[in-house]
């Protein structure tokens, strides 16, 4: 490219020219972006002759300017997505060669550096113990890559000019329209994709030989384990509380429970997000903890026995005495019903 092969540095700035969708499509992987020099030519070119008497001969002077463009490639197809034409704000003098109009035409003369230039010397009719002519090389004087990367970061900064537009003409390129559609469908698709490994390390146990007490799906038996102890526990101690506290029952079973495996598969189902799990998880245990703490201290201490049973149990006895024991004075039954030792005379 014009004898342009140097790597050139690119700042925040310059990748900011693209638009917000296009840097997402390239950190996500579903396509590249890259910013890439084009077009490199010397232009206002003019000639002038090296010496008054040899006009075979001359410098060649002219502005470099060369394209810096944003692309994005997805799928084998490259988009343009910005552009600019840069045009140095002073001429360098970039060749010595023959003086030709083909050479003046030449906006990338690499193809005359080395060349042999033949001239006469001007015959005034005298004997002349010398050749008549003289040879020379065509040389370039400034070549682009030399003068690019002088200017690019330092000196006359041009890399700064491609974002304060100084020195440069912007090109307009046609919007892609569909590079939304895909970048939503791929972040989808990646979205999706995590869930599906994250959920399967929680509800599926590890492949053999790797350290069960590690992995999360251990981890997850441990909560359920816990979580079933405090309902068998509320269950045995404290079942007036259960049947008289709606939000306790649910706090144990359906949708809105603790966590536990069967809460986090429904989860899964309902395309609930992991990073959020803890959080639901934590706000689930608080709930629980302050309606638990709203019950009377005396319950919480000495258990509540629901009125159902205490009955049951009172009816029991009755019919125990009733039909089943052996008759015995009033006295004696009062006071076993009571939990006192019968007098005896």
């Amino acid at each position: 490219m014009c004898e342009m092969s140097v790597e050139l540095d690119a700042t925040r700035a310059l990748i900011g020219q693209f638009p917000d969708i296009y840097l997402i499509a390239d950190q996500t992987r579903l396509g590249q972006i890259e910013i890439c020099y084009d077009n490199i030519q010397w232009v206002n070119r003019r000639s002038e002759p090296v010496r008054a008497d040899d006009p075979n001969v001359a410098n060649y002077f002219g502005q470099l300017s060369f394209d810096l463009v944003g692309r994005y490639h997805e799928n084998g197809e490259t988009t343009n997505v910005f552009g600019s034409n840069f045009l140095s704000p002073r001429e360098y003098h970039y060749l010595f060669a023959a003086a030709t109009e083909e050479v003046l035409a030449d906006s990338c003369p690499t193809e005359w550096v080395g060349s042999r230039i033949v001239t006469r010397l001007i015959n005034d009719g005298a004997v002349r113990v010398v050749p008549d002519r003289l040879t020379y090389l065509a040389a370039a004087r400034s070549l682009p890559s030399q003068v690019i990367s002088n200017n690019w970061s330092s000196k006359e900064e041009w890399r700064d000019s491609f974002v304060t537009g100084l020195n440069t003409t912007r090109y307009e390129y046609e919007t892609d329209e569909t590079i939304f559609d895909r970048v939503n469908q791929h972040l989808q698709t990646l979205y999706q994709s995590e869930q599906s490994v994250l959920y399967s390390a929680l509800l599926r146990p590890r492949p053999s030989g790797d350290r069960e007490e590690d992995s999360l799906f251990f981890q997850l038996g441990e909560l359920s384990a816990r979580k079933a102890l405090v309902r068998t526990y509320l269950n045995l101690f404290y079942p007036q509380s259960l049947v008289d506290s709606e939000e306790i029952r649910g706090s144990l079973e359906g949708y809105s429970s603790l966590l536990d495996e069967g809460v986090l598969r429904r989860f899964r189902q309902s395309n609930i997000a992991v990073s959020s799990i803890n959080d639901l998880g934590i706000a689930r245990l608080e709930r629980f903890q302050a309606l638990w703490n709203r019950q009377p201290e005396v319950v919480r201490r000495s258990g509540s026995v629901a009125t159902s049973v205490a009955h049951a149990i009172t009816r029991l006895n009755a019919l125990y005495f009733e039909y089943f024991a052996l008759p015995r004075s009033t006295i004696e039954q009062e006071a076993e019903f009571n939990g006192f030792d019968a007098p005896r005379g």
